[in-house]
């Protein structure tokens, strides 16, 4: 540096650089102390970095966990407790086609089959959580038992046991799309099957023709939240520049996993800070360490229409996942609702897997 050595502090280290460490340490823990803030196991903890759901500093090799994403950090028992509130929800679908009559398919096979190119595979298996053919005399029929759907009458169900929240939104918008894109049915009606209601996204529901229905003998709890990739959010503003914010608020108790404010000066605004965006370009961020899905694509609608709410210039919702999907992906661009492109607003970025 101009023939100066930097200065460096008691140990040989650049003094800017034990700085560094220092702020680092400031705002990070070991994944010991991590597991006992959380009540998991350390292996939990290693798990989460590995999925990308948590992010980490590394200080002369030791790795430490950061300590905002802990905070949006979901532990596995809390996973386990959604998947009590799954155990609920083929009871709802029973006491609905009742209601309904028709005949009742479990678990059907929207995308049945896994596409694969020479980089692996292209799109997922996906199953709808119940279908109904109304015209169907039997009470039941398994999904072998069903055959072809092309030009047959079809009431889609999707069930979750808590309240109407994004991801629900986004099977009970994107199955039905995939039964007639793939299987060229007749979607008499596409049901979101839930607990209660949200008077902001039932506007959604309707403007594509969804309809809600409310169990009663389900406590209306909160729909969890969709753990994001909070380093496939970094790496992406790294490349965009800009202001970001973690967490941003929308509310009603809805947030986006983030925004970026790419017109404005690159810092970090502080996690969950109201940041006014009125009149403004504004990209709300969703991630996933993942491949593309109708959580994602449900939390991307729902962020960016909930974001309009605020008045900026223009929202782009961008979905950042491990890969895309091919049987999802091309209903952003083929799908018209009113002659228009309704999910115009959002775009897949693959980020693929970070490693450590």
């Amino acid at each position: 540096m101009n023939g100066q050595s930097e200065k460096s502090g008691k140990i040989g280290v650049p003094i800017k650089r034990l700085a560094d460490i220092k702020s680092t340490l400031a705002k990070s823990v070991t994944p010991a102390k991590a597991a006992v803030m959380k009540g998991v196991s350390r292996a939990a903890i290693y798990n989460a970095v590995k999925e990308g759901r948590l992010i980490t500093h590394k200080v002369y090799g030791q790795v430490y966990i950061d300590l905002e994403s802990l905070k949006t950090y979901q532990p596995d028992e809390q996973r386990r407790n959604a998947g009590v509130a799954r155990g609920r929800e083929p009871l709802m679908i029973k006491r609905l086609h009742e209601r309904l009559g028709g005949t009742l398919v479990w678990e059907y096979p929207v995308v049945n089959d896994k596409a694969v190119d020479e980089n692996g595979p292209t799109r997922e298996l996906r199953r709808i959580d119940a279908i109904i053919l109304p015209d169907g005399r039997e009470p039941e029929l398994k999904p072998s038992e069903v055959g072809d759907l092309k030009g047959r009458r079809v009431v889609v169900i999707q069930a979750k046991a808590h309240r109407l929240g994004p991801c629900l939104l986004g099977q009970a918008v994107w199955s039905p799309l995939l039964l007639e894109t793939l299987h060229k049915a007749k979607i008499v009606r596409s049901i979101a099957l839930c607990a209660a209601g949200d008077p902001r996204l039932e506007k959604l529901l309707k403007r594509h023709k969804v309809d809600l229905e409310l169990d009663p003998e389900v406590e209306p709890t909160p729909e969890p939240s969709l753990t994001p990739d909070l380093s496939k959010i970094r790496r992406f503003w790294g490349s965009v520049g800009g202001t970001l914010v973690m967490r941003y608020p929308l509310g009603g108790g809805h947030t986006a996993h983030a925004i970026i404010l790419p017109n404005r000066e690159h810092k970090e605004a502080k996690v969950g800070e109201d940041v006014p965006v009125a009149g403004e370009y504004v990209m709300a961020i969703t991630s996933r360490a993942k491949r593309l899905g109708m959580y994602a694509l449900g939390k991307a609608y729902v962020s960016g229409e909930l974001l309009k709410e605020k008045g900026p210039w223009e929202v782009d919702s961008m979905i950042l996942v491990n890969d895309n999907d091919m049987a999802l992906y091309p209903t952003l661009y083929e799908v018209k609702l009113g002659g228009k492109l309704p999910f115009a607003d959002i775009e897949v970025a693959e980020l693929g897997r970070e490693t450590l």
